[in-house]
């Protein structure tokens, strides 16, 4: 494996997301990708979601985040641009029989109140606001 391919990449992964809160997106973009199996090297195309609050990353979508989607928008993926989905980490995700972790879509519209970006200061911040501070 290159590791060059896996530092700073494009994809978002479980722990670009606060651990301890559902992280609330907008969708700005979906489009295909071609990502490389690492095992056979060949490739594959895989639909990815973009978001306007991390511009550098997306989400590669697997089969129960595409479905979860199409619940929540229809099956014509134009109609999620502008849509807010909240993202969370859950460690029971298995890929090829293991327990990997990985990122799920919860199967419905976050309330328009509570946007919250994916940021590592997000937690400490909840947590001032919390404490009678400001937050900001």
């Amino acid at each position: 494996m290159d590791i060059r391919k896996h530092v700073g990449s494009k994809w978002l992964k479980g722990k670009d997301l606060d651990s301890d809160d559902d992280t609330v997106l907008t969708i700005t973009e979906v489009l295909l990708d071609e990502v490389e199996d690492e095992e056979t090297g060949d490739v594959e195309e895989l639909v990815g979601v973009r978001f306007k609050e991390l511009p550098k990353k997306m989400l590669g979508l697997n089969v129960v985040n595409a479905e979860t989607l199409e619940g929540m928008f229809g099956w014509e993926t134009n109609d999620w641009v502008g849509q807010r989905i909240a993202l969370h980490f859950d460690p029971e995700v298995r890929m090829k029989g293991q327990r990997v972790g990985g990122i799920r879509i919860r199967a419905r519209k976050p309330p328009a109140s509570r946007s919250k970006k994916a940021t590592k200061g997000s937690t400490r911040a909840r947590k001032r606001r919390s404490a009678g501070g400001d937050g900001d």
